[in-house]
């Protein structure tokens, strides 16, 4: 029962980290977008014909550095390197990257044919032919046999759990080829990538943390500039009230002396005439 109990704690495990991959992916802003990448790579296709695939893949590098500045590869990092996967050999060089994307160059210089990766479900068995130009889309669960002709050169974009995809890009080269240079380079320039968006973010969130000091300091500047008018304005409010306080209080005692001198007054009147009356009575009782 404790086994039992165990790996169904574990499938729960699994269960809840892939639905929290997937209500990742399905609400987080993407840099890139594939409309835009296809846009960009069917500018150059021309130049492909005419001038060849490279000078065609330095325009295209060229201007995704233009459109999605600080998240494209130096060229010092830029390096072509094997793929094997699937069945099929062919040679990439990787662009941008990160978990959840990646551009990148892929080609083959011989036929090459194998599979596309299978992933969570079947796939069709429809044909599909790529022109110079076209935009081909392998969706999440499509699973399909590939083959490219020589000299096939392509703009790859790519989105999703990119690490999933890891044992399906390195498998073949792993145990298969044993070509642990290519697998050496491969994870080398894959790091870096992800070191290059770390460091993009980072420098966004130092600029957001720049501007949250800021404001801060706006905030407490004018919230002393208030503290300061409030206070002001309760010691003229306590002066006020201090000065008609001295001024009832110089009110109250005047009176105060006015009505105890008239007391006197009158308590002496009576006193007078109470002694009148005494000595009178006193004279006509002696007499």
């Amino acid at each position: 029962m404790a086994s039992v109990s165990r790996i169904l704690f574990f499938l729960v495990l699994v269960g809840v980290f892939i639905y929290g991959i997937n209500f990742w992916l399905n609400n987080k802003t993407y840099t890139f977008d594939a409309d835009s990448v296809a846009e960009i790579s069917r500018k150059h296709v021309v130049t492909a014909k005419t001038a060849g695939h490279e000078a065609a893949y330095r325009k295209v590098l060229d201007e995704l550095r233009r459109r999605y500045p600080g998240h494209i590869l130096p060229d010092n990092d830029l390096q072509w390197v094997f793929v094997n996967a699937g069945g099929w050999m062919g040679s990439m060089c990787l662009l941008h990257a990160s978990f959840t994307e990646y551009v990148l160059f892929f080609g083959t210089a011989v036929d090459t044919v194998g599979h596309s990766e299978y992933v969570l479900f079947f796939g069709t068995a429809v044909d599909t032919v790529g022109h110079s130009g076209d935009t081909i889309h392998h969706l999440a669960g499509d699973a399909t046999s590939v083959q490219w002709t020589a000299g096939t050169w392509m703009v790859e974009y790519g989105r999703g759990f990119i690490p999933s995809t890891l044992g399906f890009a390195l498998s073949d080269t792993v145990f298969g080829t044993n070509d642990f240079i290519t697998l050496f380079y491969t994870v080398k320039v894959y790091f870096k990538a992800l070191l290059l968006e770390a460091s993009h973010y980072m420098v966004y969130l130092d600029d957001m943390g720049g501007q949250l000091k800021d404001f801060f300091q706006v905030a407490f500047t004018f919230t002393s500039k208030q503290a300061a008018v409030v206070a002001d304005w309760m010691v003229k409010k306590a002066s006020w009230l201090a000065t008609v306080s001295a001024q009832k209080v110089n009110i109250a005692a005047d009176l105060t002396v006015k009505h105890t001198g008239q007391a006197v007054d009158f308590t002496v009147r009576k006193v007078q005439q109470a002694s009148s009356y005494m000595r009178k009575v006193y004279t006509d009782y002696t007499s």
